[in-house]
């Protein structure tokens, strides 16, 4: 098989590069690495960016008082038997790494706490969250600063005289696979400082990471070559391989469904293939590949009305752009003479064809054999089986110690130099687009052509999250994790619990409460994924999703309502759009009509949903909620215009919305002051607010009548008070109904505060009470 061709580099000077983790496999090996552990301290370090967002929060003090920064930083990656001194005259005597690493931007430690004591205090141990990043910052991209490419060691060097010769040289390794002896990818290099044991200058870039199959290191590190040329016929024959044994050997189902109204069949040679267009009453069932893949603009080659009966005489194949060649090829070669593809097997001026197919979308993917996926391409324009990293490439080969202390080797290189510092692999387009989501997820088997390999996806090879996903031609074996792709596939068992822990209510059981959550996350975290994602439409955000919806449906029994879910109604009001500091996004109003305010479909932006509401934290009634969809063939998408108004009662307060600072200069945070009215006092409390649409204006009624805070969930927690609700403003100026503009939670005391004009001498600012109304109001909201 055809390899990406690296010229390497070897010589004395690397190879006392030796990277040894061991000191990584016995600390796992004592504590026990448990893969879920460190997902969910991942969550857990999540959760902690977003609280950074109000600024910084004071910890309990006895837990921190006289805390020392005692960290050993040589722990936290690979640590050489190379000083600062022997880095330089290595590359003086010519070592290609030395001098890659040289030549690399190097930013200093107090650098990068400069930084980041714009966003937060880290340098006082009394400040939790701040401290826990003194020596995390250095993994954090936006703390890096601006590129500044001359800054090399080569250059600032002189500046530092004889400061860091003792300094030894250190790598941040990455090991996505959960293996701590696997290393996919060095993030960066650093400089430690045996005196502070602190990780004095990193680089700015790293190196990615592999071994050949007959190196001893080979039977840890997970990475392979990657191949060349992913149309190759050696490549081809392995794909077909894969699939021939799927479908002899594995118990591996297509979900049986209704047929696509049109395919395309392939007839002729490899030197000359011919396409038409089938009707499937006329075919009936037969196996046939589905096509996922980015548009990348308007497609010049389409069905239309005026084209269809030629169509199904003759397709044009020389004429049809490079991804739709590629399939039909692909086609061939595996065996499959019929092959669905939307451009060509839709009606693209017929909105009526339109509606009809993209209905059958659970069924066309779901019961397809398998689904081609164009994950290199963002244009139909690219292609997918051509040469991968064309020209000239450039590696090193350094010493590996294998688990039984053997010395074996691997090869760095770089494949990408963007310079953003970014270490991480590429996000494939069609990881980016909304509408191949739910062809990913309704499919059963999967040929991924990537930037870097081309993998094979089945029940049977399938992953759960944080591991080998399939089976690959070369490079890696682990799926990228990103927001864009936090879910690989629907776990139906789960989904079909749900049916029995819903009772005859619509409302989860308390007995079964865990079953339903885990079902019910599933659907979140589908929607937080996709919501990453971008659409050309956004009028598309309902349309998109509705096959996954479909199926949950089902499988569950519950009803889909706009997004959302009867059972968890409530719980699924609370849903906010994600920004944090980290990674401010900018959500505009939409132009057109999307769904009812109450609905993360009527917005744009990544949605976040909190921890779920048990029925007895659910104080707001739902009376009434009326959806329709716009098209009666398309049950799960569009809401019609005007429907989907929600009545519900609940506990109110009048508000006031504003912001307050954070720590970044000229950076705010939305907040809501609550207003409490008794018979002889006026009391306040503020709380945090996302607002659905950034910077929404406060129009005339707003300004004159202020907002409205409707509380959803309440929970007692001890002495203190945890509530979430819907931040409301009149939908018109007659104010007959509301809309949503953003969520709240408060958590603190049962208190409001006065306002300092009405506090007399020797009182107390502070008030018990209670800024809800006493009795429920009945509130409309579209």
């Amino acid at each position: 098989m055809d390899l990406v061709h690296f010229q390497l580099h070897s010589c004395d000077q690397c190879q006392k590069v030796v990277l040894d983790l061991h000191h990584d496999f016995e600390e796992s090996a004592n504590t026990g690495f448990d893969r879920k552990d460190q997902l969910e301290k991942m969550i857990d370090f999540k959760g902690r960016l977003e609280k950074m967002e109000k600024g910084t929060f004071i910890a309990n003090p006895q837990s921190v008082t006289n805390r020392k920064d005692e960290t050993n930083m040589a722990k936290k990656g690979a640590l050489f038997d190379v000083t600062f001194r022997e880095l330089c005259t290595g590359a003086a005597a010519g070592c290609q790494l030395f001098n890659w690493i040289m030549d690399d931007e190097w930013i200093s430690r107090q650098k990068i706490h400069g930084l980041a004591q714009r966003d937060m205090i880290i340098d006082d141990p009394n400040q939790e969250t701040g401290w826990a990043f003194r020596d995390p910052s250095l993994w954090v991209r936006r703390w890096l600063g601006e590129p500044c490419p001359e800054n090399t060691l080569h250059k600032i060097c002189p500046s530092l005289g004889d400061s860091l010769n003792e300094c030894r040289l250190w790598a941040s390794t990455y090991q996505g696979t959960g293996n701590p002896l696997d290393i996919e990818l060095i993030q960066f290099f650093g400089l430690w400082d045996p005196v502070t044991q602190k990780i004095a200058y990193r680089t700015r870039h790293g190196f990615q990471a592999f071994a050949q199959p007959e190196d001893p290191s080979s039977s840890t590190v997970s990475n392979r070559p990657i191949a060349r040329y992913p149309g190759s016929s050696s490549n081809l024959v392995r794909i077909c391989s894969w699939l021939n044994d799927c479908l002899e050997h594995h118990n591996c189902e297509t979900m049986l469904g209704v047929m696509p109204t049109r395919l395309i069949e392939i007839t002729g040679t490899s030197e000359a293939i011919s396409l038409r267009l089938r009707q499937t009453e006329e075919l009936g069932r037969v196996p046939f590949a589905a096509l996922s893949y980015c548009w990348g603009g308007e497609q010049p080659m389409k069905c239309l009305s005026s084209n269809i009966l030629s169509y199904g005489t003759a397709i044009p194949f020389e004429k049809q752009l490079p991804t739709i060649k590629d399939a039909a090829k692909l086609c061939q070669r595996i065996g499959l003479q019929y092959l669905w593809i939307d451009a060509l097997c839709i009606i693209q001026d017929d909105s009526n064809d339109k509606s009809v197919e993209i209905a059958k979308m659970t069924s066309i993917y779901g019961s397809a054999t398998v689904t081609i996926a164009a994950a290199r391409s963002s244009s139909a324009t690219e292609g997918f089986l051509g040469e991968r990293f064309p020209g000239h490439r450039e590696g090193a080969i350094v010493s590996y110690r294998c688990i039984d202390g053997e010395l074996g080797s691997i090869t760095l290189v770089k494949l990408d130099d963007d310079g953003d510092g970014d270490w991480s692999e590429p996000v494939e387009p069609i990881d980016q687009r909304g509408w191949t989501l739910q062809e990913r997820l309704l499919s059963s088997r999967i040929i991924e052509f990537g930037s870097r390999q081309t993998r094979w996806i089945c029940p049977e090879t399938r992953s759960s999250g944080f591991s080998p996903e399939g089976l690959t031609d070369g490079w890696r074996r682990d799926v990228n994790f990103s927001s864009k792709r936090k879910t690989e596939a629907l776990d139906l068992e789960n989904i079909r619990t749900t049916k029995s822990t819903i009772d005859f209510y619509g409302r989860p059981r308390n007995s079964q409460f865990k079953e339903y959550l885990n079902a019910m996350k599933h659907w979140e975290q589908i929607c937080e994924t996709y919501t990453e994602r971008a659409l050309t439409l956004s009028s598309d955000r309902a349309l998109a999703i509705s096959g996954i919806a479909q199926i949950f449906a089902e499988l569950s029994g519950d009803q889909y309502i706009a997004g959302l879910w009867k059972s968890c109604f409530h719980s699924g009001l609370l849903w906010k759009i994600e920004r944090n500091i980290f990674s401010p996004k900018n959500t505009t109003q939409p132009t057109t009509y999307q769904g009812p305010s109450w609905s993360w479909l009527s917005v744009n932006g990544p949605v976040n949903f909190g921890q779920m509401c048990r029925p007895s934290e659910c104080v707001a009634e739902i009376l009434s909620c009326e959806t329709e969809p716009a098209n009666e063939t398309a049950p799960y998408g569009l809401i019609r215009e005007g429907s989907g108004r929600l009545v519900l009662a609940a506990r109110t307060a009048p508000g006031v919305r504003t912001k307050a600072p954070l720590r970044p200069p000229g950076t705010f945070t939305d907040e809501v002051m609550f207003l409490g009215f008794g018979e002889f006092v006026v009391c306040y409390a503020t709380a945090e607010m996302r607002c659905d649409i950034e910077e929404v204006e406060i129009d005339k009624v707003e300004e004159g009548a202020g907002c409205l805070v409707a509380e959803i969930s309440r929970r007692n927690d001890g002495d203190k008070l945890y509530c979430q609700g819907l931040v409301l403003r009149w939908s018109s100026p007659e104010r007959k109904t509301y809309s949503r503009i953003g969520q709240f939670s408060y958590y603190g005391d049962r208190k409001g505060y006065l306002f300092p004009d009405l506090v007399k001498d020797g009182q107390s600012a502070e008030v018990e009470f209670d800024w809800f109304t006493d009795k429920p109001t009945v509130i409309e909201i579209i």
